[in-house]
């Protein structure tokens, strides 16, 4: 199978492209960061570029993509919104548009906000008390809007 992973350069992402790779599968990395990792094709560019992202998309056989991509609080960013919402809201966009198996959220706890018991499970309600996890929230209620109309989202 062929695998497009988001946000490949980072922590989650170099796990997953090692792991798939290791397993004989096709993984094309996505990321502003140049990957350390051996993968097929590394494509070093923006999330918000559409014009580029979709040239990925024309030009390879993507069957799976796990979007692990997102600008995290330790960068101090002020980007949240803009990389991942609207990113999350293009890779979602051509997901449809080339009829991708699969869609992988990778999300955060951060969406729960400040826990008011432990452990955090799936069904808690999600209240982000900062704007990381209301980015991530917004991003994982586009991914439910498309499952609640049959899309293989997860």
């Amino acid at each position: 199978m062929n695998f497009l992973i988001t946000g490949g350069s980072g922590f989650i992402g170099t796990h997953l492209c090692k792991l798939l790779k290791n397993d004989g599968h096709t993984v094309y990395n996505l990321d502003i960061i140049r990957s350390d990792t051996l993968v097929d094709e590394d494509f070093t560019i923006n999330i918000l570029d559409k014009i580029n992202l979709e040239n990925i998309f024309k030009r390879y056989k993507i069957d799976n993509i796990i979007h692990s991509c997102a600008e995290v609080p330790i960068t101090k960013s002020k980007n949240f919104f803009k990389v991942n919402l609207e990113g999350t809201k293009n890779i979602l966009e051509f997901f449809l548009k080339y009829k991708i198996k699969r869609f992988v959220y990778i999300s955060s706890s951060a969406v729960y906000g400040v826990p008011t018991k432990i452990p955090v499970v799936e069904g808690d309600s999600r209240v982000p008390v900062e704007n990381y996890g209301k980015s991530k929230k917004l991003g994982e209620d586009e991914c439910l809007k498309l499952i609640s109309k049959g899309h293989n989202i997860c």
